[in-house]
């Protein structure tokens, strides 16, 4: 995982980041 930041909007980021990387790797995988 990445490196974790204390923030208000910073965990969301991480959260979007991961969901678009979750479709990325399906769209690449089909």
């Amino acid at each position: 995982m990445a490196e974790e930041e204390d923030g208000e909007g910073d965990v969301r980021v991480s959260v979007v980041e991961e969901f678009k990387r979750c479709i990325l790797v399906a769209v690449v995988s089909s």
